[in-house]
């Protein structure tokens, strides 16, 4: 099948789909998530108290 534009042309031959998985991540990149996540946690618990501060 002859590509329609040459910018096609290029993504078919940059992105093979056939060949396309998602890769697995290791442990540190999961241990990494979960710190990121506790520390954004542990920054909107904080600033959601210190507006309750400004409240009362």
């Amino acid at each position: 099948m002859e590509p329609r534009s040459n910018r096609e042309y290029w993504y078919r031959r940059l992105v093979p789909w056939k060949d396309f998985e998602i890769p697995m991540p290791g442990p540190e990149a999961i241990a990494g998530f979960f710190v990121v996540l506790a520390v954004s946690g542990a920054l909107h618990v904080f600033v959601l108290w210190f507006c309750s501060l400004f409240r009362r």
